[in-house]
């Protein structure tokens, strides 16, 4: 015995979601917090009173940015033109 607990295992079941929008969102919540909580007790360990969030990622302005900059090159191109 190395005094090491025995590891542990859980079970994470497939569910069906299924309702109306709010009622499968809720689902999906239910779920997600159901993960989130294995994860905090597999982290337990390595940092007290932490908690994960699930939030979604914010929309990527990629496109956004290289437009914008590219009608501003064609702006500066033509003012210096004139």
């Amino acid at each position: 015995m190395t005094g090491e607990p025995a590891p542990i295992a859980y079970q994470v079941h497939a569910r069906e979601i299924a309702g109306t929008h709010d009622e499968k969102l809720a689902q999906i919540e239910d779920a997600i917090q159901e993960l989130l909580a294995i994860k905090a007790v597999e982290c337990d360990g390595a940092a007290r009173g932490l908690r994960f969030l699930a939030v979604p990622r914010p929309p990527s302005h990629a496109l956004a940015m290289t437009t914008t900059i590219l009608a501003l090159l064609i702006v500066l191109a033509l003012l210096v033109k004139m």
